[in-house]
């Protein structure tokens, strides 16, 4: 059995995790999940959504212990791609369409603030073929579209992540057009805006922990990182670390267990791992010691209390030294342990 091709990642604790993804990173056939016990982790069946040819799960959400949602995609035969959601139970999965907005849809994260609530975001494409950002709820019972607002003067984008600290405040970060987005729940409404210094900084991860927002991502000049932080209504531009001398760093994933408390990770071109710490006033980074395995690669990071935290990586890229890995951080090293 060869190990699965994990992308998404939630816990709810040390010793409850649930990680989502494909058979393989090459020729994705099969959603494929894994559980973690707080020692191993287990191979889970993940029943594909009907007429799939191709499938991908890359968010995933469990507001209990025994419930969480995941969303991705699937390429039938013939036709355009549509979005997906599969549904855990505590004992099994189901797989089905969400509702479906256009031509070629796909959802990339979710986030659940209650049992009864998931916003998933993603993008879908147009008769004309423009690509626009799309927002989807999970009421519990079945899904709807909402609407995903543009800021002024950009016609088209796509969302990469979404966070819910409540039911009244869940943030979606993306790109339009090459400017850095945000769109932002307030309990009855999508309203979007252009982050600070949009033009350089491509955002892939956002946390949210009460009122306090952090994005996560890449500045487009190939040489350093960069983040924001919402605090109320007002977004601020932060640097943040990255490996002296590597090309092309970007934070994939935050995870904020604490108003005052994050942990982001993130890759460069050349095949490297690093990882920031957010310590109340500043990023300063985090020594990548690892015992029990490598981790190349990072997707996402979930921490479940400050400094518990949980990241989901490989240990190369696609091809002959590929295998997923996850890796727990402790406050001051890695340990490893392989997917299945």
């Amino acid at each position: 059995m060869y190990p699965a091709a994990l992308a998404a990642l939630a816990c709810r604790s040390t010793s409850l995790c649930v990680a989502v993804g494909v058979n393989t990173p090459t020729m994705s056939s099969q959603l494929v999940g894994n559980n973690w016990n707080g020692s191993r982790w287990s191979r889970v069946t993940m029943p594909n959504p009907s007429s799939a040819r191709t499938v991908g799960e890359f968010g995933v959400s469990c507001p209990s212990a025994t419930a969480c949602v995941a969303v991705g995609d699937a390429d039938p035969p013939t036709g355009n791609m549509y979005a997906i959601a599969s549904y855990w139970n505590g004992s099994h999965w189901t797989t089905g369409r969400t509702a479906d907005p256009g031509i070629n849809s796909g959802l990339m994260a979710v986030s659940c603030p209650s049992l009864s609530s998931c916003f998933a975001v993603g993008a879908y494409g147009t008769a004309g073929a423009e690509e626009l950002p799309l927002i989807e709820h999970w009421n519990g019972k079945g899904w709807t579209r909402q609407a995903a607002p543009l800021p002024a003067g950009i016609r088209q984008g796509s969302l990469n992540d979404v966070s819910c600290a409540s039911s009244a405040l869940c943030v979606a970060v993306g790109a339009g057009q090459g400017a850095a987005i945000e769109d932002r729940w307030n309990g009855h409404a999508w309203s979007t805006a252009a982050l600070p210094n949009r033009l350089n900084v491509s955002p892939y991860g956002v946390s949210c922990h009460t009122t306090t927002c952090f994005v996560v991502g890449a500045d487009n000049n190939g040489t350093s990182v960069g983040t924001y932080r919402l605090t109320g209504s007002t977004w601020v531009y932060l640097p943040a670390p990255a490996p002296a001398g590597v090309a092309y760093p970007g934070l994939q994933s935050v995870s904020c267990p604490l108003a005052n408390r994050c942990l982001a990770v993130g890759n460069d071109i050349s095949g490297g791992v690093f990882a920031d710490a957010w310590n109340g006033r500043a990023w300063v980074g985090v020594p990548m010691h690892q015992s029990g395995g490598l981790v190349r690669q990072f997707e996402q990071v979930r921490c479940v209390s400050w400094p518990r935290c949980m990241a989901l990586g490989s240990a190369g890229s696609i091809g002959a030294q590929w295998r997923s890995e996850s890796a727990y951080w402790n406050g001051t090293s890695w340990e490893v342990t392989a997917t299945v």
